[in-house]
């Protein structure tokens, strides 16, 4: 179990390379892709670039430093109390949130911020998820049951993180 306090403690520092690229380079990305995203995809550019436009980088930032917070708590309590099964949930939960990354590239045939650290993190939880089975950590109904559960954590708490980052914005906190 010890080489796996490795691969559980690089989690959240993971996250936050893969964060980072983000954070540069979404708004700039929007505002170059604008016109092309409305014009080949009008319905969805709609929907996204509203949502995406009215987020400042602070108020994203935000969303990112909660995700972070919260990630890096499960990370701590898994390894000082053992709690792996959700830290798992987490991790898987990032894992597909890792894959759905690449929908968008594929679909318009461009860079897409978070794409190359995309990438790289898909090569650690690859890495990661060869050592758990490889290692017999978790059933794998466990694993099943428990990337639903993550899938949901990280669900709602994508919600939750934006909704309270434009909530900041627009009381002009942040």
């Amino acid at each position: 179990m010890s080489d796996f306090l490795y691969i559980a403690w690089l989690f959240p520092i993971i996250f936050m390379f893969h964060e980072f690229e983000e954070i540069i380079f979404f708004k700039s990305w929007i505002k170059k892709n604008k016109g092309y995203l409305s014009e080949r995809y009008p319905k969805l550019a709609k929907r996204f670039l509203s949502h995406i436009e009215g987020l400042s980088v602070p108020a994203f930032t935000v969303a990112v430093a909660e995700e972070f917070l919260l990630l890096s708590i499960v990370t701590v309590l898994a390894v000082i109390f053992n709690w792996y099964l959700l830290w798992l949930a987490i991790f898987m939960g990032y894992f597909i949130h890792l894959l759905v990354h690449i929908v968008p590239c594929l679909i318009i045939r461009r860079y897409v911020p978070g794409i190359c650290t995309t990438v790289l993190s898909l090569i650690y939880c690859i890495y990661s998820l060869c050592f758990i089975f490889e290692n017999n950590l978790f059933e794998t109904e466990q694993i099943f049951i428990w990337t639903i559960i993550g899938c949901v954590i990280v669900g709602f708490n994508l919600i939750f993180a934006h909704k309270a980052a434009f909530w900041l914005q627009k009381r002009r906190i942040i």
